[in-house]
């Protein structure tokens, strides 16, 4: 292996930055760049197993990943507030979740007074088709 070579590194890297754009996602310009650089990426190396620029592509899904987590975080919700999330999202009323119980008893568990119990929980993750989990506390 070749010795250490920093000023090298230091040169390439300076290169990058310029082809790329950025060295770190800073905006949502330099994101959409991103994205648009990652599509054409992929066109370029489709079919090829060892394309040089495969190791640029997960650089950049790195980048990419980093600046969503950072500027869109999504927010953690518990199971009642993931629930009350997919209800107004769908326009449902109380009284139209029956996996749960009467429009009293989602009433309660939206309010916190009473939790979903599992048979409830596997109703509404088969109704609205997603893991269980999200409905947990």
């Amino acid at each position: 292996m070749e010795a250490l070579n920093v000023s090298k590194v230091k040169a390439a890297w300076a290169g990058l930055e310029r082809a790329v754009g950025f060295s770190e996602i800073a905006d949502e310009g330099q994101y959409d760049h991103a994205l648009a650089l990652i599509e054409a990426m992929i066109d370029e190396v489709r079919g090829a197993d060892r394309h040089p620029l495969h190791a640029g592509i997960r650089w950049l899904a790195q980048e990419i990943e980093s600046w969503e987590s950072r500027a869109h975080p999504v927010p953690v919700m518990n199971g009642r507030e993931f629930l009350r999330s997919l209800m107004a999202e769908q326009g449902l009323k109380q009284s139209e979740v029956p996996e749960i119980g009467t429009q009293g008893v989602v009433s309660e568990v939206l309010s916190g007074k009473r939790s979903l119990n599992a048979r409830q929980i596997a109703a509404l993750a088969k109704r609205f088709r997603v893991s269980a989990d999200v409905f947990l506390d």
